[in-house]
């Protein structure tokens, strides 16, 4: 029935959306692999059907500085700050501006909103995934990030450069959480 309901609305609501269907489990790295075949633009923007977007963003700016390579992520936050125990895999303790956009590099990796580049998302599913591989994205890259960051301090930061989008760093919440899966586990994986 989810699956009726939104092949219907996007039908009738949403011309420049195509839904791609799975048979078979793929999880993240198996269903943005295929999906990314179909992109016809530089840039995408990864949401989750359970993550929705709120508050104002510009996208004009987040855009243009991923595809001028200035960011190869910028992460839209869940959260309205930064939580004390994230706060060691922030880069900066202030938003700075890249082309009027505010942002923070961080060397944490979340699934949550963001926007990337299509090669970008292609390479780190090349580079770190098998072919084979059902598994979440965030669950394997959050912690090749975080162990570059570890072994070779800062300089690391360039080999993904992440950001968060911060407009305002006590307001920052651009996305939301619905928790489709609930207290479900996680399906099976594969590497």
């Amino acid at each position: 029935e989810y699956v009726g309901n939104l092949l219907w609305m996007i039908n009738s609501d949403y011309m420049n959306v195509v839904p791609i269907l799975f048979t078979e489990h793929m999880h993240q790295s198996g269903m943005t692999r295929k999906a990314l075949e179909n992109v016809r633009t530089p840039t995408i923007l990864y949401v989750e059907h359970d993550t929705p977007l709120c508050g104002s963003i510009d996208f004009e700016g987040i855009v243009h500085n991923v595809a001028a390579e200035l960011a190869d992520v910028v992460r839209l936050h869940h959260e309205t700050h930064i939580l004390v125990e994230h706060e060691h895999m922030m880069l900066d303790t202030a938003p700075i501006e890249i082309n009027t956009v505010p942002m923070m590099k961080t060397v944490q990796w979340s699934q949550r909103p963001h926007v990337s580049r299509k090669n970008f998302y292609q390479k780190i599913l090349s580079d770190h995934f098998s072919p084979e591989a059902k598994t979440m994205i965030e669950d394997v890259m959050h912690g090749i990030v975080h162990s570059a960051y570890t072994d070779r301090g800062r300089p690391a930061w360039a080999d993904f450069k992440l950001w968060m989008y911060t407009p305002d760093p006590n307001a920052m919440k651009r996305s939301t959480n619905l928790d489709g899966r609930g207290d479900e586990e996680k399906y099976g994986m594969v590497f």
